[in-house]
């Protein structure tokens, strides 16, 4: 069997083949370059996803502040992570950058806030 991705790691935006032996890939083909090849690795095998959102800023002239995953989740675990972060808050003054929560559902991945709560 043989499934077709197009890569977003780059504008080129190849479009990538993987042959299928049962759940085994044993084949890419139309990549451009060796980060191609790992894009559609985990696209078929454990798709990653960053995670934007907002959580709520205690006492501030705004109600919330963006945040996102500093790397990319699986996406298999992006409404986990939600239910998580629907119950975190920060107080004014959290700057951007800041590490809202620390490995997420034990991942590598921290959620940050991309600007400061005012």
């Amino acid at each position: 069997m043989k499934k077709r991705i197009i890569c977003t790691v780059c504008p080129q935006g190849c479009e990538i083949t993987a042959t299928f032996e049962g759940d085994k890939i044993v084949e890419f083909t139309g990549y451009g370059c060796p980060r191609g090849v790992e894009f559609a690795r985990t696209e078929f095998t454990n798709p990653l996803r960053i995670l934007s959102t907002s959580v709520k800023v205690e006492g501030g002239c705004y109600p919330l502040v963006s945040v996102r995953s500093d790397r990319g989740i699986p996406r298999s675990d992006l409404m986990d992570c939600m239910d998580i972060i629907r119950q975190v808050s920060v107080k004014v003054g959290t700057k951007r950058g800041s590490v809202v929560i620390e490995h997420i559902l034990g991942s590598e991945a921290n959620v940050i806030t991309t600007a400061d709560a005012k």
